[in-house]
């Protein structure tokens, strides 16, 4: 069977974020978070798609007390998906796109949208090197992120 003739690549992924920081002092909310993702993926020769489904349970601290002033925080549990697309330049390089969306985690708030770019370089079976940019879409938000790491297999 060659690449072309693929079966769908299939993922399911679940996290526990540990509410280990304290929302008085600014770090975090205290409470724990759960996600939970599904994922396909196919290769069409040197193209590939994917795509992923999720939902997060966001933990909310409720009401709370800052520097002597009573604060509300009530976060909405959303649902949050991926579109992404992989292309193989050569051998050892590869270039990506992907768009990320949620709903809004506060009553009032946007709704989330990042588009990502990433380009992958394989000095070897084991070893690469990435990079990643990537913009929010979010009405009202201007963020850049950029990124790169070593990978080696050990």
């Amino acid at each position: 069977m060659n690449e072309d003739d693929s079966f769908l690549s299939l993922s399911a992924r679940g996290e526990v974020k540990l509410g280990t920081a304290d929302v008085t002092v600014g770090l975090g909310t205290g409470v724990n978070d759960y996600f939970g993702e599904l994922g396909a993926s196919k290769s069409f020769g040197d193209f590939s798609i994917s795509a992923g489904l999720g939902y997060a349970i966001l933990g909310s601290p409720g009401e709370i007390e800052i520097n002597d002033v009573k604060k509300s925080f009530y976060f909405n549990n959303i649902f949050f998906g991926s579109l992404g697309a992989d292309y193989l330049l050569t051998e050892s390089f590869n270039i990506g796109m992907e768009l990320a969306a949620g709903q809004a985690t506060e009553t009032g708030g946007s709704e989330q949208r990042d588009l990502s770019v990433s380009m992958s370089y394989h000095f070897t079976e084991s070893q690469s090197v990435d990079f990643h940019a990537v913009r929010s879409m979010t009405p009202g938000i201007t963020s850049h992120t950029y990124g790169a790491s070593f990978s080696t297999a050990m």
